[in-house]
């Protein structure tokens, strides 16, 4: 029998349980986010505004196939908190190992499809001639890690379901430092621009993986566990692919959309797209936390679903979005009185500076979407019904972002594609809560429809 890991989220004080289950989700999120900050700091200081700009698209793309894995193993995730929850080790221990050789087929598949059309996707993206040829090396590089990204996320969301937040803040503690020096010395000492940061990445995914087996083998995690657990079956494969697959589907729209934007910013000249891309780091850095929350409100629901505690989620929802609100006056507020400075510290160009904190200012109206958002859909996808994060999101990303971005950068340029980008999320807010609210969730049995 696999060593007892993770902690049971079904009992407890819940607002103890959030915060200390929330906050290495954080730290984690936060530390592997220092992935893209340090590639556009270090690259921004030493190299200038076009290995930038290949930096930041390149991730972009990148970030697409990254969401696909992220969707796949969130599938997992939810199944394997249900199972914790419900106390049906067997049924967990087959899960887990399913999950591994799904993370394996899909990152084949994702490499696949990103060699094979990298040019056609900067194409599409108007990508700057100037940082054409940054973009496309430091894409070409970062795909050859794909598999780490695959396998990293899926080891994650074994541990996560199982309420164990902790585990995975270490992996990427160790290996952001090792990115940051790695970058230092590549980009840095050795000038390799945009091709080098890509490489610092991917031997620091590389890095991750090997600490995180080392790690869970001393815990004696795979005890219990053999080569017969990665055997498909039918049974978890659909189950997962059922959960994981909308959740994967809606980050892909998500990104998709996100790029059609930077597409129409890349219209506005190399600046603008340094400045976004800038932006889109701040922005992720200011949503982080209340991600964070809601990531962590999802598996705590997980296990309390499974369990068949339907009040216990109630408090775990109001105490998430309170918190969540919390959250959000201050970065609010912070991004709104030094929005130039947050930009300066990445590039000190006039133009950028102006295009980032313009971005950044108005985009800080999405947080309180977010206050929301996050949570209400976590409650969809915990209880085994990501459709309905999958059509909020495509309200978002596709009804409302695309034809407001068109329509508002037509009347008022680049601000009005700003504008739009911040009303978005609104639309699908509007239908996450609106299912929390019905009460509907409370219907839906994941674990009964075996």
């Amino acid at each position: 029998m696999a060593q007892k890991i993770g902690t049971d989220l079904t009992t407890g004080s819940v607002s103890h349980q959030l915060w200390k289950f929330s906050l290495p989700f954080f730290l984690a999120n936060l530390l592997q986010s220092l992935y893209g900050v340090a590639d556009a700091l270090i690259v921004g200081r030493f190299v200038g505004s076009a290995a930038l700009s290949g930096v930041s698209i390149g991730s972009q793309v990148m970030m697409i196939f990254t969401l696909v894995c992220m969707g796949i193993t969130t599938g997992a995730n939810i199944l394997i908190a249900q199972y914790a929850g419900a106390k049906k080790t067997d049924d967990l221990i087959k899960t887990v190992g399913n999950t591994f050789t799904i993370a394996l087929i899909g990152a084949a598949v994702m490499a696949v499809l990103g060699y094979g059309c990298h040019n056609w996707l900067l194409s599409i993206l108007n990508t700057p001639a100037e940082a054409f040829d940054q973009a496309r090396g430091y894409l070409m590089v970062t795909l050859g890690g794909i598999f780490f990204v695959f396998i990293y996320n899926a080891i994650c969301a074994v541990l996560r379901g199982q309420g164990d937040s902790k585990s995975p803040m270490i992996f990427v503690a160790v290996t952001s430092v090792l990115n940051i020096l790695l970058d230092i010395l590549f980009v840095g000492a050795f000038g390799m621009e945009a091709l080098g940061a890509g490489l610092a990445t991917v031997l620091s995914q590389v890095l991750c993986c090997v600490f995180a087996f080392i790690y869970l083998k001393l815990k004696n995690f795979f005890a219990g566990y053999t080569f017969g657990s990665l055997k498909l079956q039918a049974e978890k494969v659909k189950m997962i692919l059922k959960l994981g697959v909308p959740v994967a589907v809606q980050m892909a729209s998500l990104s998709l959309s996100l790029t059609f934007v930077t597409a129409i910013i890349n219209q506005y000249g190399v600046a603008a797209s340094a400045a976004v891309g800038v932006g889109h780091k701040i922005e992720s850095l200011a949503t982080m936390p209340n991600m964070a929350v809601g990531n962590a409100a999802t598996i705590m629901i997980g296990q309390n679903i499974g369990a068949g505690q339907n009040d216990r989620v109630k408090y775990i929802v109001r105490t998430a979005i309170l918190t969540c609100c919390a959250i959000t006056v201050v970065t609010f507020t912070a991004t709104q009185l030094f929005a130039e400075f947050f930009i300066g510290i990445f590039n000190t160009e006039p133009e950028v500076i102006s295009y980032g904190a313009l971005y950044i200012r108005i985009i800080a109206f999405t947080f309180i979407a977010h206050c929301f958002l996050s949570t209400c859909n976590g409650v969809a996808t915990a209880v085994g019904f990501p459709m309905l994060t999958l059509v909020a999101t495509l309200v978002d990303s596709v009804v409302a972002r695309i034809p407001l971005c068109i329509l508002l950068g037509g009347i008022w340029g680049i601000t009005g594609v700003y504008i739009a980008m911040a009303a978005a999320p609104f639309a699908g807010l509007a239908i996450s809560a609106g299912y929390y609210l019905s009460g509907k969730w409370k219907t839906r049995q994941l674990l009964k429809a075996e």
